[in-house]
């Protein structure tokens, strides 16, 4: 039966030593069980923190085994170019005409395939040269594509751009990194072979093989956002 605190205090100290007394027993109950609560509870905490470690180190080895999947998709690229701005029918003599005419000497021997890309972008090809050196030089002399006229071989187009095959999570990530970079999140990225690589605004350069390393760059930024 609860006592007021009225009533406690009208209680002489036999009173209260032969109340205290009475519930002695009680009292060791209730600490017992207080006692065997916070034996459970850090039992609990303790296997909630072992669980975290072991769900980080999880969350750890699938990104690793990730990035090596994604880093071997994209290795199997290092011979291919992407042409973007000739049209999807351009014969191997044309694209051959077209490496030409910024300095990589390419015949159609040193091709082992030019198609069309399986996208829903019109004026995308995809060539893929039987040496890797042969990709590497086209790739060196794009930029002279600038101001070119193409009428010397056939072609009534006004510009026509050579990057490098990106592998579909690297494209992921490219698309992510151009809006930070439309955002001034960062300086500026680039992709030299195949390696998606950030400057941030301190003008430090960042490697990206995952989705994870920009979000631990940009702890605050959506990027389930479109």
């Amino acid at each position: 039966m609860a006592l007021t605190r009225s009533a406690l205090e009208k209680m002489d100290k036999e009173e209260l030593v032969t109340l205290l007394l009475g519930n002695k027993d009680e009292l060791a109950a209730l600490n017992k069980g207080i006692n065997t609560l916070i034996t459970k509870f850090d039992s609990l905490e303790e296997e909630l923190r072992s669980s975290k470690l072991e769900n980080q180190a999880l969350t750890k080895r699938i990104i690793n085994l990730e990035k090596q999947v994604w880093k071997n998709a994209q290795y199997s690229r290092r011979q291919c170019v992407e042409i973007i701005g000739l049209p999807e029918d351009s014969s191997e003599v044309t694209v051959c005409k077209l490496f030409q005419k910024i300095g990589a000497k390419i015949d159609s021997k040193k091709l082992e395939a030019c198609h069309p890309l399986p996208s829903d972008d019109k004026n995308k090809l995809i060539v893929k040269f039987a040496s890797r050196k042969d990709a590497e030089l086209v790739l060196k002399n794009k930029s002279k594509l600038k101001d070119k006229n193409f009428d010397d071989i056939g072609l009534e187009i006004s510009k026509v751009y050579i990057n490098e095959s990106l592998c579909k999570y690297n494209k992921f990530l490219w698309v992510k990194c151009k809006k930070l970079w439309k955002e001034k999140y960062i300086n500026s990225f680039r992709t030299p072979n195949g390696q998606l690589k950030i400057r941030d605004n301190n003008l430090k350069t960042h490697n990206i093989d995952h989705l994870f390393d920009l979000q631990v760059l940009f702890p605050n930024y959506d990027f389930q956002s479109d």
